[in-house]
């Protein structure tokens, strides 16, 4: 044996191959060796992640050439298929399955490109990334063509993007109140998220808008932004129902307000988040009436009006390791929040907030239905049989994060609250006998996050 030659291979070098022909260079070519030096390039092919690749045919010539024929499935096409939960591209009528998210937005989160050799850790990758926009409820991949020439398609299946939701009831705040509600997930077909919730009733009107575009690792040089606005009323997370106004009708905050984000990257799977806010804090009672003082004459607010305005800046760091971040159902997030407090408009409130939460999610099977579809062989007649044994699925299994609804969380407050006076103020226990002079409390809640 004097040399060797490859023939169709890309990912196979020659001085790779070499090192399982080393024992027969120089010496008279063994045919009864050739098949175990087969073996082992289709060992290094599965084990470098080529699993479409492996050796078609071996030819020895009386030069001492030995000639490698590969079929290692060189990718002449990647294509977007959409499908239903069944995984069929067309409907009952047979017409395309109709949907929302727009091709050239997929594209941007695969990797896997014509040309390229397929390499299932890079389709795993790319599985795992299209799962995670939350949009999709199943995502696997299919074959069209040889192992020469392959057509690689994505097969996904959409998530129904919105989500209509009506309510109606009774409260104190409201009073007869009706609710309606709406999330899409997949706004403009790209993956943002906007959801609202307007709630009527006979006593007051409130809402809260939202709007998220998340940053994609896929786009680095595109930051990922939102926007909130809202406007609601409630029991005051600071004074008890032992503080009642002059009209002995106990106090009620209405925050009107919203803010602005901008994200990025940190490194580290961790991203950052700095945020613009304003709200404008008011204490009422049940019929919208602003009271700047309480039944005692104390002040209910630090401008003394009733109403103070609240601008901060606020920075928050992420480290998402959930496989779906809008049905999650395992994996963990942490997050870190740092709020600065800026002595603007009324009230001069200033003031640090540090906030910290971790949420671990649990998969249990108190669901058992399972959509998961292997990995299919569109053309099994063209490719080899050990192309069929290798699943490869990242499907949305209905799955119960176990933590979901009451997260573990940790959270802490630090406020600084100083007006111009330089007089620093403190919540006092609720007593008959408290001073006159006291403050009543702080204009924004310090209880742990819901």
């Amino acid at each position: 044996m004097r040399s060797l030659q490859l023939s169709n291979a890309r990912a196979l070098t020659v001085s790779v191959a070499s090192t399982f022909f080393q024992d027969q260079f120089g010496k008279p070519i063994n045919p009864s060796a050739l098949p175990q030096a087969v073996r082992q390039i289709n060992d290094w092919y599965v084990k470098n992640g080529y699993t479409l690749a492996r050796v078609l045919n071996l030819q020895p010539s009386r030069e001492g050439v030995i000639t490698i024929e590969v079929a290692e499935g060189n990718i002449r096409d990647v294509k977007i298929r959409f499908v239903n939960r069944q995984g069929k591209a067309v409907d009952d009528k047979g017409q395309p399955i109709r949907y929302r998210t727009q091709e050239s937005f997929v594209r941007r989160q695969i990797k896997l490109e014509p040309g390229q050799v397929f390499q299932v850790n890079q389709a795993q990758e790319d599985l795992q990334r299209l799962n995670q926009l939350g949009i999709f409820e199943l995502t696997n991949i299919t074959f069209e063509g040889d192992a020469r020439q392959l057509d690689v398609i994505y097969n996904l299946a959409e998530r129904p993007p919105r989500d209509l939701r009506f309510g109606g009831g009774y409260n104190d705040t409201l009073g007869l109140y009706g609710t309606i509600g709406i999330q899409d997930i997949n706004f403009g077909g790209l993956g943002q998220q906007l959801g609202g919730t307007v709630l009527v009733g006979t006593r007051d009107v409130q809402f809260d808008a939202r709007f998220v575009s998340p940053y994609r690792a896929t786009e680095p040089n595109v930051p990922g932004y939102n926007a909130n606005l809202y406007r609601q009323q409630g029991s005051s997370l600071v004074f008890d129902d032992d503080i009642e106004l002059p009209n002995s009708d106990r106090v009620r905050e209405r925050r009107l307000g919203g803010s602005i984000g901008l994200e990025q990257p940190l490194g580290s799977n961790w991203n950052g988040i700095l945020s613009v806010n304003y709200a404008n804090v008011s204490l009422r009672d049940g019929d919208g009436d602003v009271f700047s003082t309480d039944e005692r004459g104390n002040p209910l607010s630090l401008s003394g009006t009733g109403i103070d305005d609240l601008f901060s800046i606020s920075f928050t760091a992420t480290n998402d390791l959930r496989d779906n971040s809008i049905n999650p159902s395992t994996g963990s997030i942490t997050s870190i929040n740092t709020e600065q407090f800026v002595p603007i408009g009324r009230g001069q409130v200033f003031g640090t907030r540090v906030q910290a939460a971790y949420s671990h999610y649990i998969p249990i099977s108190l669901i058992t239905r399972d959509r998961t579809q292997p990995w299919a062989i569109a053309s099994p007649k063209c490719l080899p049989s050990m192309f069929r044994a290798a699943p490869l699925s990242v499907t949305s299994l209905p799955t119960m994060p176990l933590f979901s609804a009451v997260p573990t969380r940790f959270a802490a407050t630090i406020p600084a609250m100083l007006p111009p006076a330089a007089a620093t103020f403190r919540p006092l226990p609720n007593t008959a006998s408290r001073s006159t002079d006291s403050l009543a409390g702080l204009p924004f809640s310090t209880s742990p996050p819901t």
